[in-house]
């Protein structure tokens, strides 16, 4: 339901001035929603939020979220498990305990930073060429989708997944072929994985 609601809001393109006209021009918005845009709007917060952001669980949980490949539920045991707080300390325990984190994990860890950084719309078209240059050279040649608020038509971006496919999926061959050339011209910096494809 709040997702729902929040979808609508966020799509929405006019100005939204009280939770009474959110709830009369957008679907999903009911009282209990229309009540917290006034709250918003009239505070500039929400009560419930501040509350739970003050948290140490939320506060931790939310901090470990940020690496890829660390959802709600490893986040959670990192921090009652280990006691740990922050990326930092994240990076530190791993350091001194073998197999706290997956290959993905570790990846993540390592580019917190790059994930989270803004690319400016101009970059992203120039990366998006090179891929798609790399992708229709391929033997045979792939379909490549960028993927995230790029397609969208964002001005800025986060780092993004680019797709490439031929057909159903790519054999493990292919896919291991497709890999080192990215490596090379320096595009690819981190294998998270490769994924075999699905069988029908």
């Amino acid at each position: 339901m709040i997702e729902r609601a929040a979808s609508a809001v966020k799509a929405y393109d006019k100005p939204i001035r009280s939770g009474k006209q959110a709830k009369k021009e957008l679907k999903g918005v009911g009282d209990k929603i229309a009540a917290k845009i006034d709250e918003l709007l009239t505070t500039g917060t929400l009560a419930r939020l501040e509350k739970e952001r003050a948290d140490p669980t939320t506060m931790a949980t939310t901090q470990l979220q940020r690496v890829s490949g660390i959802g709600s539920v490893r986040a959670l045991e990192l921090y009652t498990a280990h006691g740990i707080t922050s990326v930092d300390m994240l990076r530190a325990k791993a350091e001194t305990t073998p197999g706290l984190l997956t290959h993905e994990q570790k990846v993540g860890l390592r580019h917190v930073a790059d994930f989270e950084a803004r690319i400016p719309r101009e970059e992203m078209q120039s990366l998006e060429q090179i891929v798609r240059r790399m992708s229709e050279a391929h033997n045979p040649p792939l379909q490549m989708t960028v993927c995230g608020s790029y397609r969208r038509g964002r001005a800025h971006e986060r780092a993004r997944d680019a797709h490439r496919r031929r057909g159903r999926g790519l054999g493990s061959g292919e896919r291991a072929d497709a890999m080192p050339r990215g490596q090379h011209i320096g595009l690819l910096l981190s294998l998270i994985h490769i994924s075999e494809p699905t069988r029908r």
